[in-house]
């Protein structure tokens, strides 16, 4: 777990206990580690993050989170337990990222591979043909564009396993450009109780074996190509109403800091506080590409809109549920793990190749509802909703 690329990248597993419809989750069985242990040892196998997290709450039944996380030699952090944005906001501030990648702890069949797809896409997919106009103010802005070979696509490839080591460390990140004032400090903390904004987390002691899964880094970019961001705002599945092409529970979200920090100050919808990054991609204020575009042709970016890319795979196959909310997702998952002798080292495509051979294990939690973007908790008190899982 090694990035090439200048921009401190993290990525922040959100994760808590209180979930709605099973709780305790991300601390149940899989195959012999709690789910919470399987994202985070299979997030840290992707090669292009500088940092895992985990961002848990200040409940205390989310004392039990900290203490797996001191265990497995993972930093986390303590925030907000409705105000899963401010939680990620404190988070990056604390770890100084420069780029975000948000994962869900309810996803123990995330795909390391998948999560360099989408964090390689959001540096540097359509950067030689750039868009017409950039925004201005918030968010960074792309280097000159550069004449780069065209990848495979969005169809990724499953990761392979590659020799141990760190290799080459990344430079200190390079300040993004600062938007609109200054950066606002951290709130000051409230007296306790939901709804009061936690002060800066501050992590827990690490572990041995805190890298986790050491592989060798890709090999760097010639020219410093992909030291920055050619995109505020890049996921491979949105929640509905928007379309989705991969699997529900490969779910990878990345954006700069600076958005972050934006959505943090501007957003007020309780959604957009629980969802962490719909104020990034709502229409409104942001111009969508998926990459199943031509490159060639980007459309014009107004100015202060968020530029966000979809990553997005053919064939489609956004039918499938690979999440954990029920009882019946994780029966599938633990079919799924136990298919593999419960490693941790298998792709989303030969998970795809085993449903496919066995579609009635697909079926087993194929009639949960997913949830949408607007939902929110029936049980927050008015001022603040459920975070997420």
């Amino acid at each position: 777990m090694a990035s090439v690329y200048r921009s401190r990248t993290v990525a922040i597993i959100q994760a808590r206990r209180s979930s709605r419809r099973l709780p305790d989750k991300v601390l149940l069985d899989i195959g012999g580690k709690p789910m919470l242990q399987r994202v985070v040892e299979r997030t840290r196998q992707a090669r292009r993050l500088d940092e895992v997290i985990v961002a848990t709450t200040i409940a205390p039944e989310d004392d039990a989170i900290g203490q797996l996380c001191q265990h497995i030699g993972v930093a986390v952090t303590r925030g907000s337990v409705f105000d899963v944005l401010d939680r990620f906001y404190q988070t990056s501030l604390a770890f100084q990222a420069k780029v975000v990648v948000r994962i869900t702890a309810d996803c123990p069949l995330i795909d390391p591979g998948v999560i360099d797809q989408v964090v390689e896409a959001f540096f540097n997919w359509g950067k030689f043909s750039p868009p017409t106009s950039l925004p201005e103010g918030e968010g960074s802005r792309p280097s000159p564009p550069t004449s780069l070979p065209r990848g495979e696509g969005s169809r990724p490839s499953p990761p392979t396993s590659l020799s141990g080591g760190e290799g080459r460390k990344p430079s200190p990140p390079t300040p993004l450009p600062r938007g609109e004032g200054s950066r606002p400090s951290p709130p000051t903390p409230l007296p306790g109780g939901e709804g009061s904004r936690p002060s800066p987390p501050t992590p827990l002691p690490r572990g041995e074996g805190s890298k986790g899964s050491m592989v060798s880094p890709p090999t760097s970019l010639p020219g410093g190509e992909g030291s920055k961001a050619m995109w505020d705002f890049a996921a491979n599945r949105l929640p509905p109403p928007w379309k989705r092409t991969f699997p529900i529970g490969l779910d990878v979200e990345v954006c700069t800091f600076a958005a972050l920090e934006r959505a943090w100050r501007e957003a007020t919808q309780p959604y957009h506080r629980e969802h962490v990054m719909p104020y990034l991609y709502e229409e409104e204020r942001s111009v969508h590409v998926s990459t199943l575009q031509s490159p060639a042709h980007l459309p014009p970016f107004p100015p202060k809109f968020f530029r966000v890319l979809q990553v997005d795979h053919d064939p489609d196959y956004g039918f499938y549920r690979w999440t954990v909310d029920t009882a019946e997702d994780l029966q599938f998952v633990r079919h799924v793990y136990a298919h593999f002798d419960n490693r941790d080292s298998f792709s989303w495509m030969e998970i795809l190749e085993f449903v496919q051979r066995h579609p009635e294990i697909a079926q087993i939690n194929a009639a949960v509802p997913h949830k949408t973007v607007h939902d929110i908790d029936e049980r927050q008190s008015g001022k603040e909703t459920k975070s997420s899982p």
